[in-house]
């Protein structure tokens, strides 16, 4: 698995996990979640941490799932049948396949991710940009989810 599929189901597994009053922290590679509490906001003051611009973070995790995900139902369109593959039209197909392991993962990630940001809608309900945000997020995820079906259920090629 490639390092940058990897960050993204971790990060996107990390939203899943946020729960009511939880802040998240998009300061490094790999999100953090910040449990409520009076250090919490004194720890985000200090570091200069801003909601929008985890919010904004938050977005290009999903838009980069996303994407993936279509690059993937767009190779399963171009791979031929199986049969009488050899060499270089099997190898392609293998490289499809391990790709498709990773889209299988992102897919159950993003879906996963939804609970998350209802959970910060909640959190920010005082905050309409952020709310809004969310929600436009939440429901672009949902109608990607609806359009784009679980790699599982492609064709089989093993």
């Amino acid at each position: 698995m490639d390092a940058e599929l990897e960050r993204s189901l971790i990060n996107l597994w990390i939203v899943s996990q946020v729960s009511h009053n939880d802040k998240l922290s998009t300061e490094d590679e790999k999100f953090t979640i910040h449990r409520p509490g009076l250090m919490t906001s004194i720890v985000r003051r200090w570091y200069g941490e801003r909601r929008m611009v985890n919010m904004q973070r938050v977005s290009q995790c999903m838009r980069h799932a996303m994407a993936y995900l279509k690059e993937v139902n767009e190779l399963e369109a171009a791979i031929p049948p199986t049969e009488g593959m050899h060499g270089e039209s099997r190898t392609e197909v293998q490289r499809y396949l391990q790709k498709r392991k990773g889209a299988q993962r992102m897919h159950q990630a993003l879906s996963g991710s939804i609970s998350g940001l209802r959970n910060m809608q909640q959190t920010y309900r005082d905050d309409i940009q952020a709310c809004a945000q969310l929600t436009l997020l939440v429901n672009e995820i949902e109608d990607f989810i609806e359009s784009y079906p679980s790699p599982a259920s492609y064709h089989s090629f093993e």
